[in-house]
Formats: structure tokens, C-alpha cells, sequence
């Protein structure tokens, strides 16, 4: 209204200052300061719901209490508008690799060796100028020298035709190259980064290795898309015949191998850049509550087609999870012991008859006199067992009282001795 007000009476050549033009939205900077966070905003996002705002009945609060943003930023980056990664490295380095110390299988050889095609294609270095078969016998050479002391050999290649790990292809992509054809006779010209950058590029390398390795009677399996459960199927499958070693890099893997393996297989290996691992004792280190939890904290907090939770680690999450179900099994526990042992003590008859024994408290624990001439009901101290929920008059045996709740036990329900003072009881344990 103010800035129709200086217009008026001006003629449509006349001019104005700068500060009284109109700002698109656009012109709104897209990572604001609140609270000392940067924070992305999307201006449409922000014209939408201003027009839902003056269109409807609600209030600005109402309107604005969802964030200004195109995608949930607690799911997905607002770098590249990508899934968040998870740190699946660390997360298997503190929760599973530190449980055991890395071995050395020079002198301990397998029956079995199977490899991440994956990993592999990264592992060989080739210069340009080499003929593509060169490069497959370089290839074929590394793979010969990993198994040279195995009866058998596995490579699993991963598919990329589609894949679930298209994020972090997509992710990993620095340098552009365009498809290549590729034949055994022709000179590679490409470097080998950016060769290997394409995904067309790679499949067609793939294919020319799998060729070569069947010539030379090694096992190959090319998957339609990500290689990770088919390494670990032809490794659980090749531990009911022998000793199986796994070479790979991938957290996935391992969390796979731990969570299927089983006693009845042969021990199986990891062998990582950093050394060697037996699964069957990374097993062994967990609790039962960890090993049932294990593979849905790793899901859950981020892998190939789940995005990770921002503000949230894999390896905090986890703790968190087994700890919690952990502190109710063990306080499920305490609770089925008392009342065992409540069971477990014989039930006397009541005495009727009888005038309630007097009960002199000296410290901490209770002695019984003789009873005395006394009008005073049979319950006339109403002081329960915290386990068979007797009262004291009813049988006949020394008392003890808790130092932390201040309740009474029966000696025998407590599983005191008569000289025991200082008694803390299993629910205050």
C-alpha cells in the first residue's frame, strides 16, 4: 500500500529508489540463519503455503509448522537431494570387528575362497596403452595368487543394470566418460578412474573377466543388481562342506555372515584390508539380545535402499536398543527368582492358638521373645514378608529388613543366614 501510495501521481517514466521495488521470492536466501543453524528454505514451498494461508481459514502456525523444504531433511541430504549415507564402516569396526583380534590365515589356508567382484575390479591397477585382454590377465593373475592355496575359487560380480546402491553410484560419479566398446584386442586409451566412473563402461569390463575367468576354471556369478546377499549364500553354502574365506570390504557383508552363520558350519573367515576376522567368534561375543537385534538396527539406521536418520548413528542406536531390551530381561529375571524361591519355601500351619511373639528390633534385623499375656489381636504388628507375603507371627523363624526399601523378609525367603545384618533384596539389587 505504501509503495502504491508513492506512485500515484507519477508519470510511467519517473523513477524510484531500489529499497521500493518489489523482491521476488526467489531473491530469499535459500539457507537462513534460525537459531544459529542454517537451515534450507524453498521459496515456492514458502509461496504455497502463504497462498493456502490467505485462501483458508488456518492460522500461521498451522501453515508453517512443517519444514520449507522439497524432501525430509532428516532422510535425505540437502547437498545432492540424495539419501543420507551411513557411517557402515565405523559402525562395523566398534560393534563387531573390535570384539576380536585380526588373524593372519598365511599358515591356515581355506577350503574355499570367495570374492567380491566389486571390491576386485578397484584392487588391480592398469595403465593405458594395454590391450584389454593384458588387463584381464592382470585381473586373473591377482585373483590366481588370492586362492592359491584354496581347493576352490567364487567371484561374485554385482549387476548395474539396476541396483539398490544407484544413490551411491550416482554419489561416487566425479568424472564424466562415455560408453566404450570393449574387445580383447583393442588398446585401452582411458584413464583408469574415470573409465571405471561409468557404469556401462564397468558392466562391459566385467563381462570380458568373467570369460576369462571361466577359461581358467574359476567360479563366476554375475547378479542382476547388488552382489552382497549372493556372496554371502555361496559362502554359508560352501562352510557346510569346509573352511570358507571371504574377501571383501563391504559392512553389509559381514553383518550378513554374523547373523546367519551357525555352529554347524565350518569357520568362515573375512579377510578386509586390515586383517582377518572369524565370524563364528565375533558371534560368540555377542549377547543373545544383540545377535536377535543385530540385523534390524543395521537396516534400519541406513544401508543400500534405506536412508540414514540424521543426528543418529548406527553404532548409537544399536547400543541403545540392546541395552534397553537387555535391562528388562534381566529385571524379568530378578522377578522369576523371587517368586521361585517364594515357591520353593514349605507353608506352615497357622497358630491359632497362640499369642503373637513380641518383636524387639535391635539394628537391623529382628529376634522373637516369648509371648506375652496380651489382649492384643494375632496380627496386632501386620509387618508382611516382601516374598511369601506372611506375617511374621505366622512362622516361626528369624527376620531380616532390606537397608534399601526398609521392607521385612523371612531368613529362609531371603537366603540369609542369622548373623547377616547388612541384606539388600533381589528387588532393590
Amino acid at each position: 500500500m505504501e509503495m502504491q501510495i508513492k506512485l500515484d501521481g507519477q508519470s510511467v517514466t519517473s523513477t524510484m529508489d531500489v529499497k521500493s521495488k518489489i523482491k521476488a521470492l526467489s531473491s530469499l536466501r535459500k539457507f537462513p540463519m534460525v537459531n544459529e543453524k542454517k537451515i534450507h528454505l524453498d521459496s515456492l514451498k514458502l509461496f504455497n503455503r502463504l497462498i493456502i494461508f490467505a485462501q483458508r481459514d488456518m492460522t500461521v502456525e498451522t501453515s508453517l509448522q512443517y519444514e520449507l523444504t522439497p524432501f525430509p531433511l532428516s532422510l535425505f541430504s540437502n547437498k545432492d537431494q540424495k539419501m543420507n549415507k551411513a557411517n557402515k564402516a565405523d559402525f562395523s569396526n566398534t560393534s563387531l570387528k573390535a570384539l576380536t583380534d585380526p588373524l593372519d590365515l598365511t599358515n591356515q589356508p581355506c577350503c574355499t575362497l570367495v570374492i567380491d567382484g566389486g571390491w576386485l575390479v578397484y584392487m588391480v591397477k592398469w595403465e593405458q596403452r594395454q590391450t584389454w585382454q593384458e588387463i584381464a590377465n592382470s585381473y586373473l593373475s591377482y585373483v590366481q595368487y588370492l586362492g592359491r592355496c584354496s581347493q576352490k575359487i567364487i567371484v561374485v560380480f554385482d549387476g548395474y543394470s539396476r541396483s539398490p546402491k544407484d544413490h551411491d553410484h550416482i554419489r561416487r560419479t566425479k568424472n564424466s566418460c562415455c560408453n566404450l566398446q570393449i574387445r580383447p584386442d583393442m588398446s585401452n586409451w582411458t584413464p583408469r578412474a574415470k573409465f571405471l566412473d561409468n557404469t556401462h563402461n564397468k558392466s562391459e569390463l566385467i563381462h570380458l573377466l568373467s570369460s576369462t575367468f571361466r577359461k581358467h576354471h574359476i567360479t563366476v556369478e554375475q547378479c542382476d543388481n547388488d552382489a552382497d546377499t549372493s556372496i554371502v549364500r555361496e559362502a554359508l553354502a560352501a562352510a557346510s562342506d569346509g573352511s570358507v574365506e571371504v574377501r571383501a570390504e563391504d559392512a553389509d557383508v559381514l553383518v550378513m555372515l554374523v547373523h546367519h552363520s551357525s555352529d554347524s558350519h565350518h569357520p568362515l573367515f573375512l579377510t578386509t584390508s586390515n586383517g582377518s576376522y572369524d565370524v563364528r567368534k565375533i558371534k560368540e561375543s555377542l549377547s543373545e539380545t544383540q545377535k536377535s537385534y543385530l540385523l534390524f538396527c543395521h537396516a534400519f539406521t541406513g544401508c543400500d535402499t534405506v536412508s540414514a536418520i540424521a543426528g543418529h548413528g548406527k553404532t548409537t542406536l544399536f547400543i541403545t536398543t540392546f541395552r534397553a531390551e537387555e535391562k528388562k530381561r534381566q529385571e524379568a529375571q530378578k522377578a522369576e527368582k523371587a517368586k521361585q524361591r517364594a515357591e520353593k519355601k514349605p507353608q506352615k500351619q497357622k497358630k491359632v492358638a497362640e499369642k503373637p511373639k513380641k518383636k524387639i528390633v535391635k539394628g537391623k534385623r529382628a529376634i522373637f521373645t516369648a509371648p506375652e499375656e496380651s489382649s492384643e489381636s494375632e496380627d496386632d504388628d501386620g509387618t508382611m514378608c516382601l516374598f511369601c507375603r506372611e506375617s511374621y507371627s505366622v512362622i516361626g523363624e528369624g527376620w531380616i529388613k532390606c537397608t534399601v526399601c526398609r521392607l521385612w523378609a523371612h531368613d529362609g525367603c531371603a537366603g540369609v543366614d542369622e548373623e547377616d545384618v547388612n541384606f539388600i533384596c533381589d528387588f532393590c539389587a
